[in-house]
């Protein structure tokens, strides 16, 4: 981890700026010239920093999904033969991808069903017993040898 003696003012808003603007934790430490570990070591220290963090973050969640549509509209080249499928597929894996992210980071705001909550969730094992299946009955076929049975006549 950098040592916490490169963290500074200038350097805390400038991580928090480009985190607004859409970069990853990685990419935001990358353009200070400081560690990523040393970004989470900060909001995990400083709760004023981590208010902002958190903040920043809601706001580049907040921007990932805006981007959706404009990634969702972007038209294709188009050559002599059409549009290039390998190009469609790029596409759908790139909204896939975000909008996974955008589950995992908000899942109430962006998956596609809330996470069930079971607070009377049981561990251990629980037995499922089949259903038995009703037994096929034999279609009746009416047969002119035999004479219809009365109430109370045994065979």
């Amino acid at each position: 981890m950098a040592s916490p003696s490169k963290w500074n003012p200038e350097v805390q808003a400038s991580v928090l700026e480009a985190l607004e603007s859409g970069l990853t934790l990685r990419q935001a430490a990358a353009q200070n010239d400081i560690s990523a570990s040393l970004i989470i070591w900060k909001s995990v220290r400083d709760e004023e920093f981590a208010k902002q963090y958190a903040r920043a973050l809601e706001v580049r969640t907040e921007c990932d999904f805006e981007g959706l549509m404009d990634l969702a509209f972007e038209q294709p080249e188009r050559t002599k033969m059409g549009i290039d499928p390998s190009w469609v597929n790029l596409k759908r894996l790139q909204v896939d991808t975000i909008k996974w992210a955008l589950s995992k980071r908000n899942p109430k705001k962006y998956a596609d069903r809330p996470p069930e909550v079971n607070v009377n969730a049981q561990f251990g094992v629980q037995l499922v017993h089949a259903i038995p299946r009703p037994e096929k009955e034999v279609p009746s076929v009416p047969c002119e040898s035999m004479p219809a049975l009365e109430p109370g006549d045994e065979q």
